[in-house]
């Protein structure tokens, strides 16, 4: 086979330009080989269709596939992957399904793992975890062997969707044909069970680690304390919390936010103050989720001056306050009769153009009819309803 160096300079390129998502940058280039009297080939379109698939442009994706089957280049089986890799960035597993079962028959191009692992997982970002059983069930009717990486993206799609029961059989069926489950088929199954309200299930595949001789990773502890903090376990979140540097596990920002969000939907607002206090004794940097949190623990217990003392760290630390974290604060405000502050922080979100909810309605309007502030409660009223009304108006256009 012989090999145009200028051709392979180009496809190198905008391989590069394709692996950090600059796919304008290799569009330009591809677009720019005839000039360069260079002859595009296999390599430049999948590198193209590649870099469109890093940036989530499949439209452009498959109109330069299309391009290539107009042209003199006859596609491949990694050219149907590369495009079947672009769709599956974005959840669009019907389109990777009409490619497998439809195009590439026609083609008579015959897929391979990568082929069936790549539409699995598409139907995971989609949210359809019965075709991606179905997927993995149809491997065998193309003498391919379902490895680990497809049933990790199985057991994703069904954890995904909090099907536990699903997760199970997939973990047992990988036992039953031999495939070795990883560490990440373990986090997987584990944080299934815990979104389907399964801690005690998810905790015995924690404790089973070791005889699969796995070890846990941050992954692993943040997902058994989600399973206890949707449980509202907080009890046993603590105590699993504080076994986790005993197994040479870190607890991390998510760590502790799982704590004190099962503290929180218990009315613990003290331990969730804790956990707080605690977090930035360690040196770990809050995000907001993890001010909501203790703002809204604090606020519902009628701890308006810790609450609104908590709020004020929030421009200290240069984050940014999204509608749950102001209506928490503004719940606080109603909480201790500051209609003042309820109104100020009404009007930061007017201004940061964030959109209120009734939620933000009902504890400014409360804020100000527990302080006697008629007034201002019967304009946020006439505000609210002229709000819902729009709504209901844009929403039968």
């Amino acid at each position: 086979m012989k090999i145009n160096h200028n051709s392979s300079i180009f496809n190198t390129t905008m391989n590069v330009c394709g692996k950090s998502s600059h796919w304008q940058k290799a569009l330009s280039l591809f677009e720019s080989m005839p000039m360069a009297k260079v002859q595009r080939d296999l390599l430049s379109y999948n590198a193209t269709i590649t870099a469109f698939g890093k940036g989530a442009e499949w439209q452009m994706a498959l109109i330069m596939f299309q391009s290539m089957l107009k042209s003199t280049v006859q596609p491949r089986i990694t050219s149907y992957n590369t495009l079947m890799s672009a769709f599956e960035q974005v959840g669009l597993w019907q389109l990777s399904a009409f490619i497998l079962y439809n195009d590439m028959p026609n083609e008579k191009v015959q897929p391979r793992k990568t082929t069936m692992n790549t539409l699995i997982s598409a139907c995971d970002k989609g949210g359809n975890w019965r075709y991606a059983l179905h997927v993995l069930g149809s491997m065998t009717e193309f003498k391919l062997r379902a490895d680990v990486m497809s049933f990790n993206a199985a057991v994703s799609a069904c954890e995904g969707c909090a099907q536990w029961n699903q997760a199970l059989h997939l973990f047992d069926k990988m036992l039953t044909m031999k495939v070795t489950p990883d560490l990440i088929t373990w986090n997987t199954t584990i944080s299934a069970c815990g979104k389907g309200g399964q801690w005690q299930l998810a905790l015995n595949f924690f404790v089973s680690l070791p005889f699969a001789n796995l070890h846990p990773n941050i992954i692993t502890g943040n997902t058994m304390l989600n399973a206890f903090a949707c449980q509202v376990q907080w009890q046993k979140a603590l105590s699993f919390c504080s076994s986790m540097s005993g197994l040479g596990v870190i607890p991390d920002i998510i760590s502790y936010n799982a704590i004190s969000s099962a503290c929180e939907q218990l009315g613990h607002w003290n331990f969730a103050l804790n956990f707080f206090v605690m977090m930035l004794s360690q040196n770990i940097m809050p995000n907001i989720m993890s001010c909501s949190t203790v703002i809204s623990a604090c606020a519902k217990a009628g701890e308006w001056q810790v609450a609104l003392k908590c709020f004020e760290f929030i421009s200290v630390w240069k984050l940014d306050a999204g509608l749950v974290t102001y209506n928490a604060a503004i719940n606080a405000c109603s909480k201790g009769h500051r209609w003042k502050q309820a109104l100020r922080f009404f009007e930061e979100m007017m201004e940061a153009r964030l959109q209120h909810d009734h939620i933000t309605f009902n504890a400014t309007i409360n804020a100000c009819e527990k302080s006697g502030q008629w007034r201002f409660r019967q304009a946020l009223m006439e505000v609210w309803s002229l709000s819902s009304k729009k709504t209901m108006d844009l929403s039968g256009i």
